[in-house]
């Protein structure tokens, strides 16, 4: 009936015997959570913790409390508290790495999450954590090694992974991964991008019809990449077909810079060269 004030009411005349029920302490914690009173619940769990020395529960509660406020250094250290006391969960690795990263501390997120890995080799999400973590770091290629064996458990993984790959510059790498998504969408959007990265003009031209296919050709910003790629191929009448149709004022004013490269090609092509 979500009556918590009165559950706490109630509470508070329990006998001894049920005094020394633990859930009992975990329902006001709750309670007090709910009720918006967070600095009573940390302490409902702080008595609770000291009474029920051997139950690490309400340590794991307030770890995630602390969590919710935004005070992952707090968080950290009664996390790092409870993993010493107890086995830890899988969900209390990636809660307690991501708390590490939000809390501007990427070396001990690592370091917790790779112990992690190794007790949950095949988990999805411990990889994905742990990729973000290598990323805080700068270390891209170790993040996309990370996304791509996720990926072979979990394929819609494999567009971020071979993005991951190129901004470690590694485009050849991406390349090859954007032939495994699904997603067709996804797949030609990217392939395109890393088309025009490599500086290959006439495979990315050659996407026209994947593009129209997949209805991509109706972005703007994907019909004036191609554009671009046509330009590069020297076909210009084609190249200004496309412009033509771009109405947003940001490509428009770039459609424009690229009729003037146009017409300087056509007049003189060894510039173009």
């Amino acid at each position: 009936l979500e009556r918590y004030r009165d559950v706490l009411q109630v509470l508070d005349k329990v006998s001894p015997e049920l005094d020394n029920m633990s859930s009992l302490y975990h329902m006001r914690a709750q309670c007090h959570w709910l009720l918006d009173e967070p600095a009573m619940a940390l302490a409902t769990l702080d008595a609770a913790d000291q009474k029920f020395d051997a139950d690490p529960s309400f340590l794991r509660r307030k770890v995630f409390f602390l969590i919710e406020l935004g005070l992952y250094r707090e968080a950290t250290q009664q996390g790092l508290t409870y993993l010493e006391r107890s086995k830890g969960k899988r969900e209390d690795y990636i809660a307690l790495g991501s708390a590490l990263r939000a809390s501007g501390e990427p070396d001990e997120a690592v370091l917790l999450l790779e112990t992690a890995r190794l007790m949950y080799p095949a988990d999805v999400e411990v990889n994905k954590v742990l990729a973000h973590a290598y990323l805080d770091k700068g270390q891209t290629n170790s993040a996309a090694a990370l996304i791509y064996e996720a990926s072979l458990l979990d394929p819609s993984l494999t567009s971020e992974a071979a993005e991951l790959y190129r901004r470690a510059g590694r485009p050849h790498r991406a390349l090859l991964l954007n032939g495994q998504v699904t997603d067709q969408q996804v797949k030609f959007r990217q392939r395109l991008a890393l088309l025009l990265e490599l500086q290959r003009y006439e495979q990315a031209a050659d996407m026209d019809g994947d593009l129209r296919r997949t209805g991509l050709i109706d972005d703007e910003d994907i019909r004036y990449a191609l554009a671009y790629a046509v330009f590069k191929t020297g076909e210009f009448d084609t190249a200004e077909t496309h412009l033509q149709k771009l109405e947003r004022p940001d490509l428009f004013r770039k459609a424009a810079e690229l009729r003037r490269a146009i017409q300087d090609c056509s007049e003189d092509r060894w510039k173009c060269m």
